[in-house]
């Protein structure tokens, strides 16, 4: 059994994936393969129109984002997220990149980022990372607000930040 075999138990809310991408096909691709998982996915074309979307959609927990798009690139996005978003507390980040630098990287991770795929990804790998991602974000709203979640527990351990897709 793996942890996509779970996906179920999770609330319906607890589902929301935002997915920015400039790439019309990568961005297609991620959405459509997540909602055949059963996520309730989103589709943002860059950084500003994801803003605009998290900025009316509250519900929002898990944001997988392209590293380099045109105006505000994905680390940048995580920034503003972080800073004026009101869930951002609740909120975990993927990254999807084609290329990452070092220092990049170390961004990624003093930001908090849960995971960083490089392109490209393989659905799979990717959907078992924002379902443990949603885990994580359903763990952290029930202690904020101190309602129990129907979480499932995560049956594969937590790989490195990095994944290098094969």
């Amino acid at each position: 059994m793996t942890d996509l075999d779970n996906l179920q138990a999770l609330p319906e809310t607890a589902r929301r994936v935002l997915v920015v991408d400039d790439d019309q096909d990568v961005r297609e691709f991620t959405v459509e393969g997540l909602e055949l998982l059963g996520f309730d996915v989103f589709g943002a074309r860059n950084g500003q129109e994801a803003m605009l979307m998290l900025s009316t959609a509250h519900d929002i927990a898990v944001v997988v984002c392209d590293l380099r798009m045109p105006g505000l690139n994905g680390l940048d996005l995580i920034e503003r997220v972080l800073d004026f978003h009101p869930a951002a507390p609740v909120i975990e980040f993927i990254i999807l990149s084609g290329c990452i630098t070092l220092e990049e990287h170390q961004r990624a991770e003093r930001l908090g980022v849960y995971r960083v795929f490089s392109k490209p990804t393989r659905l799979r790998p990717l959907a078992e990372a924002v379902q443990k991602a949603l885990a994580l974000v359903e763990a952290r709203r029930k202690r904020v607000t101190g309602v129990t979640p129907d979480v499932p527990p995560l049956t594969v351990p937590l790989v490195p930040l990095v994944h290098r897709a094969r």
